[in-house]
């Protein structure tokens, strides 16, 4: 079946009871055997306990490359593969519960003709050992039963372009792998959509990267992988059947490698795919998304997908918390003083760890802040303070802050005079303002103006119009920061939310210098009248700058986005 025949190996983690047995009698199954692993549907019909230490299943496909391993050369009805060594994942993922099991086959048997690559074998599991795992990562998903109809799409590398669209949506994968001759290991990976990410996919070279997020520190896989850099994969695609089915050779990064792969991430897994079969319609079931694991954390696209990520090593400096100015309860300017000298360009961001004040050391668990457990506490903000003139340095910037987590909150409440650091990582990204001879527009949602900030008195205002959408408990930093320029673009305000509230005078004053303000949303109507304008810069969250790309087709968009 694949170019290399796998070790069937593992770790020896205890005998499962009758009780473990029953209650994942709903739960589907991902095997292995030799170099592929496969995947069961959950129907209780097909998986019961056999004994107090057998689990029986059956599975209505032929067309995979395990059970057709198992099934070749058999007669239907033959008993066969005792002896031969399993392992397998039960998985409810309605409950996100699950079990990992391993042994040996006790017998095995198909029915049916295979007609259209269909048939029904059946295979029972003498377990030898179980562990049972957290719910983390796990996408709760409603499972629908359904009869598959394999057909093989492809077995040739680079993979075809329906696999590659599989793997930018999957959400999910399982893997084996081994470490000895006696037992191996099968379990799943979890994440957001997109957490496997694709390096290369050439004939030469085809490699998928994942970051291993914290888990429960036994490293089986891990481990399997370091002694034997060997695995069997399966990629499902839970909405219409199809299956990846890979063979793999396996590297793991850590540190700085890590995060020269995939950036703010200590621990990846390259894998480069040795053989593969995407199958059509494998699956015996199809699955509907309930809801994502709490515990996700953001997708990290590699470093080749965003050359404007910094690499995060060794810190430049060590930043201090000298001054706040709160403009509103939750936004505030904060000025940082440096030990060592630092600079930047207009437009960029700097990255700040505040691991040596915020961290708490490892936890398995955190329902009460889930996203902790992967969390770096290294943040990225927009330098809001002018850069040093060319070929200069200087030992001190400013911030403009919104409280949105756990390191804003911190960052808003502390007295400055308590001396809190942060580790600078360094300086990116570009977001620098050009308008040549022409009009520019900049479009901000709420502190999605503080791009405009460090470089506004080094531009000609004349050329540039404001649109900035801010919500009405916010107009105070508005008036705080317009008065603050030395001089005023054209400048259109979008101001949302309960108006009412918003002070009249306030409104007055801005009025009484040229603002315009509108007590609404920003619409397509409203950008369409600044014809003249051939070039918009736009800061916003996802679903303004969403609309505002629509409202300006035609227009040149250099753009940045914000999610919290």
């Amino acid at each position: 079946m694949a170019s290399w025949k796998h070790p069937n190996a593992g770790f020896d983690v205890g005998s499962i009871s009758s009780k473990s047995h029953h209650s994942f009698l709903d739960s589907f199954a991902s095997g292995y055997f030799n170099d592929f692993s496969s995947l069961c549907n959950r129907d209780s019909r097909f998986t019961r306990a056999a004994m107090d230490n057998s689990l029986g299943w059956g599975k209505r496909v032929l067309n995979d490359p395990v059970l057709q391993a198992c099934l070749d050369g058999k007669r239907k009805g033959e008993i066969f593969g005792i002896g031969t060594v399993i392992s397998a994942l039960g998985i409810d993922l309605e409950t996100r519960r699950r079990v990992k099991l391993s042994g040996k086959i006790a017998g095995a048997t198909f029915n049916g003709d295979g007609e259209g690559g269909v048939a029904f074998s059946q295979v029972v599991l003498e377990v030898d050992s179980s562990l049972g795992n957290c719910p983390k990562y796990l996408n709760a998903k409603t499972i629908i039963p359904t009869i598959p109809r394999p057909a093989v799409d492809s077995q040739l590398l680079p993979l075809p372009t329906s696999a590659v669209s599989l793997i930018a949506k999957a959400d999910v994968f399982f893997i084996t792998a081994s470490a000895s001759s006696t037992h191996f290991s099968t379990n799943y990976r979890g994440g957001p959509r997109g957490f496997m990410r694709i390096v290369s996919n050439t004939s030469s070279s085809t490699q998928i990267a994942y970051p291993e997020y914290s888990g429960n520190r036994l490293y089986q896989t891990l481990g399997n992988l370091q002694v034997t850099p060997l695995a069997g994969l399966i990629i499902p695609d839970f909405e219409t059947g199809d299956a990846l089915y890979a063979t793999c050779e396996a590297e793991i990064l850590v540190q700085d490698e890590a995060a020269a792969m995939i950036p703010r991430t200590n621990l990846v897994v390259i894998l480069t795919l040795k053989e593969i079969r995407f199958v059509k319609r494998s699956l015996a079931f199809r699955a509907a998304d309930v809801e994502a694991s709490p515990y996700n954390p953001p997708v990290r696209p590699l470093m080749t997908e965003n050359t404007n990520q910094l690499v995060y090593a060794k810190p430049i400096a060590t930043a201090t918390l000298v001054e706040r100015t709160n403009y509103t309860p939750d936004i505030a300017r904060l000025k940082f003083s440096t030990d060592n000298q630092v600079t930047w360009k207009r437009g960029q961001h700097v990255a700040l760890s505040f691991e040596s004040e915020l961290a708490t050391g490892y936890a398995h668990m955190n329902n009460d802040d889930p996203r902790s457990l992967n969390d770096d506490l290294t943040r990225s903000f927009t330098v809001t303070s002018p850069p040093p003139t060319a070929g200069t340095a200087v030992a001190e910037f400013e911030l403009v802050v919104r409280n949105v987590g756990k390191v804003t909150k911190h960052l808003l409440k502390m007295n400055p005079r308590a001396g809190m650091n942060a580790s600078v990582l360094g300086f990116g990204g570009e977001f620098a303002m050009d308008h040549g001879n022409d009009r520019i527009g900049f479009l901000a949602g709420g502190v999605g103006i503080t791009p405009l900030l460090g470089q506004i008195n080094a531009l000609r205002t004349s050329q540039i119009e404001l649109w900035w959408s801010v919500s009405s408990k916010d107009i105070n930093l508005v008036s705080s920061l317009i008065k603050s320029w030395e001089q005023l673009p054209k400048t259109m305000l979008f101001v949302s939310g309960d108006v009412s509230l918003t002070p009249e005078a306030v409104l007055e004053e801005l009025r009484g210098i040229g603002i315009k303000i509108q007590k609404r949303r920003i619409t397509g109507e409203d950008m369409k009248s600044s014809r003249d304008v051939s070039k918009w810069y736009i800061c916003a969250g996802t679903q303004l700058k969403k609309k505002a790309e629509e409202w300006l087709t035609g227009k040149e968009i250099i753009s940045e986005e914000f999610n919290y």
